[in-house]
């Protein structure tokens, strides 16, 4: 669905590598704590306590159809998204230009496997993938070899379900949110793109963590039941967007929006 700490940390040594093995939940069930804390929108404001470096900011880049769909269901591939009107060539260019400025990209793992991988435009950004089961060697999410893949669990996973990944992190008892945002500002990821899909979106927007929405609008309306939605359900209360501009491609529209939290 591409349009979609460190307590508890141990250290260990594979190959000669450092691999951090820091405590992601499945993406049906990333969300606790939310609310607990909110970011401010402003890397001039966003220094929290605590925290070792400048909060990166976070870019949540979406596509969906007219009614707010970024997928008819969870399983469905970029293929079937193409025929339902919801992806285009459009689209993936602008994509392309977006991951050339990032430093990371974060997204549920299910996503990019069902996509058959990840974005292979250079060897940046680096992609924190989240999964809490993670995947057989020869799944597509580790095609590419060259692009740094890190994968992100709630509990440590067993080698043989992470062996694509460069490095592998778990948060534990941490909140999501605050332990992805810390691993991003000690690797000095100043740039991120969050890609989603609707939990994720929901825990970072709920924890007022999203500073830009670019939202790519498709010609289609999908009005399926069980489709899933740019944000899921339960943020604590609405959030306000300010329209900065759009641009346009064909019949698609990118609307690029600044986040506000009273």
């Amino acid at each position: 669905m591409l349009s979609t700490r460190f307590g508890g940390r141990f250290t260990a040594v594979l190959g000669g590598c450092e691999r951090y093995v820091n405590r992601l939940e499945d993406p049906a069930l990333l969300v606790h704590a939310l609310g607990s804390q909110r970011w401010a929108g402003s890397r001039a404001r966003s220094r929290k306590r605590g925290m070792h470096g400048m909060k990166p900011r976070i870019i949540n880049v979406m596509g969906a159809s007219v009614d707010g769909a970024i997928a008819a269901h969870r399983e469905e591939s970029d293929d079937a998204r193409a025929a339902a009107g919801i992806s285009e060539p459009g689209d993936r260019a602008h994509l392309e230009r977006l991951l050339e400025g990032a430093d990371a990209v974060i997204v549920g793992a299910h996503s990019v496997n069902v996509s058959g991988g990840v974005i292979p435009i250079s060897t940046r950004p680096t992609w924190l993938l989240l999964s809490n089961h993670g995947f057989p060697p020869d799944a597509p999410i580790w095609n590419h070899a060259a692009i740094t893949k890190w994968l992100v669990s709630k509990a440590p996973l067993p080698a043989a379900r992470t062996a694509g990944a460069q490095a592998v992190f778990s948060y534990e008892e941490e909140d999501m949110v605050a332990y992805l945002l810390q691993l991003c500002a000690e690797k000095q990821f100043e740039r991120v793109l969050l890609f989603g899909g609707g939990i994720i979106n929901r825990a970072f927007y709920a924890a007022g963590a999203v500073d830009e929405l670019i939202l790519t609008v498709f010609p289609s309306i999908m009005a399926q039941e069980g489709q899933v939605p740019i944000v899921a359900p339960g943020i604590p209360a609405p959030i306000t967007l300010n329209l900065a501009r759009t641009e346009t491609s064909g019949n698609l529209i990118m609307a690029h929006y600044t986040v506000r939290y009273s």
